[in-house]
């Protein structure tokens, strides 16, 4: 750690349905506030020195001038995930050390690269939105995805949440004593 350029941590939090959608950028431990592996890597990939960064719990978290990333009350960002598969290329260890494979020398040159062990065995598997069985290492590259692209997910407020659903219920609610159901079925499926 001492001769990185930077530390990060993995973990990622599941939802209430075990589906892995959003991850803290910063933990908490031993009175020290440590960065997630897609934080760190974010700061560094926007020129942002560690003491430019501030925590605003349960608001944001500030890179510099550089991002705004939002985080929730329980302290995680949403990610944006770009769609299924394997959207960003793979590359096995064993096609890099062999001799015989047709890898590009530049195939590297300006890109970011996380090195990952994703054997089923070590269990760094997540289901996330789009996949049933992704690799860790995708939820970390969807993670930083989102914060270098800017395209952020925001949660609503508990309040307008409860506000949407009481509006929509009494729409519903109207619309199914005043009109007949080939009005009022479509409208409430939508």
């Amino acid at each position: 750690a001492q001769v990185a350029r930077g530390v990060g941590f993995v973990d990622v939090v599941a939802s209430l349905d075990g589906v892995y959608r959003e991850s803290p950028p910063v933990v908490r431990a031993g009175g020290k506030l440590y960065p997630s592996l897609w934080l760190s890597v974010a700061a560094r990939a926007l020129g942002v020195p560690s003491e430019e960064s501030q925590v605003r719990t349960g608001s944001h978290v500030q890179l510099g001038a550089e991002r705004r990333i939002p985080i929730g009350r329980e302290g995680t960002m949403l990610i944006n995930f770009t769609g299924p598969g394997s959207l960003f290329p793979h590359v096995s260890a064993g096609d890099l050390l062999s001799e015989s494979a047709a890898i590009d020398a530049g195939a590297f040159r300006d890109k970011i690269v996380f090195i990952a062990v994703t054997a089923l065995g070590l269990h760094d598997v997540r289901p996330t939105p789009f996949e049933p069985i992704a690799k860790g290492i995708e939820v970390q590259a969807n993670a930083l995805d989102t914060v270098l692209t800017g395209q952020f997910i925001r949660r609503w407020r508990p309040e307008a949440t409860l506000l949407a659903v009481l509006v929509w219920t009494l729409l519903i609610g109207a619309l199914v004593a005043t009109t007949r159901a080939r009005v009022y079925v479509p409208v409430a499926m939508v």
